[in-house]
C-alpha cells in the first residue's frame, strides 16, 4: 500500500464546507511559513528551485490561507475519524501558482477536500508520483508540491498533528467500512 496519498471514499457534506468558506473567506492571508525566509536567504538554492519548477517570480500573495478553530462540521469529521489534534484551514491558490517541494510545517498528515472545480495534482518527490484527487489523506511529512492550472484552487484542510498517516489511514478505512 502506497504511503503518499489515500483517496477517501466518504460523502462529505459539500454544502457545509462551502458555507464554512463563505464564513472564513474574508480572513484569508498570504500563507506564511517561518522556513520561507530562511530558504530565500540561500539565493543560489532558491534560484535553482525556481528554475527547476519554471518559476520566474515567487509571489506569496498568490497562495492564501484562512485558519480557524471553530467549525462544527470540521469537528464532526474529526470525531468520525478519531482525529485528536487538528486545525482547520481553507487554502486558496491563484491560477498558475507553483508550490515547490516541501514538507508541511507543524503537522504529520492532512485531510484535503477540494471545494472548487480545480483539483490541481499533488506531486511527491521521493516516489515521483503525481496524484489527482478530490478528497484524500495526504502524507505531508513527505516532500510534495503543487503546480496549479489555469483556474483558482480552493480546498478545505484538516491539519493533523500527533497521528501518523498510517494511523489515520487505518481509522478512515475502519470508519468508512462501518458506515
Amino acid at each position: 500500500m502506497q504511503n503518499d496519498l489515500f483517496n477517501i471514499e466518504y460523502d462529505f457534506d459539500r454544502s457545509k464546507l462551502e458555507e464554512g468558506w463563505q464564513i472564513y473567506k474574508d480572513t484569508v492571508e498570504a500563507y506564511a511559513d517561518p522556513r520561507f525566509e530562511h530558504w530565500r536567504k540561500d539565493t543560489e538554492k532558491f534560484n535553482a528551485m525556481k528554475k527547476a519548477w519554471g518559476i520566474e517570480d515567487y509571489d506569496d500573495e498568490r497562495f492564501q490561507v484562512a485558519s480557524f478553530e471553530e467549525f462544527d462540521y470540521g469537528k464532526e469529521i474529526c470525531e468520525l475519524f478519531e482525529i485528536t489534534n487538528a486545525k482547520f484551514k481553507y487554502y486558496q491558490m491563484s491560477p498558475g501558482f507553483v508550490l515547490p517541494f516541501h514538507t508541511d510545517y507543524g503537522m504529520d498528515c492532512s485531510i484535503n477536500i477540494m471545494i472548487g472545480v480545480n483539483p490541481a495534482p499533488v506531486m511527491f518527490e521521493e516516489s515521483g508520483q503525481t496524484y489527482h484527487y478530490t478528497q484524500a489523506l495526504l502524507n505531508v511529512s513527505k516532500k510534495h508540491g503543487v503546480r496549479n492550472g489555469d483556474s483558482e484552487r480552493l480546498l478545505f484542510r484538516i491539519s493533523i498533528n500527533g497521528q501518523s498517516f498510517e494511523e489515520m489511514r487505518a481509522n478512515i478505512i475502519r470508519k468508512t467500512l462501518d458506515i
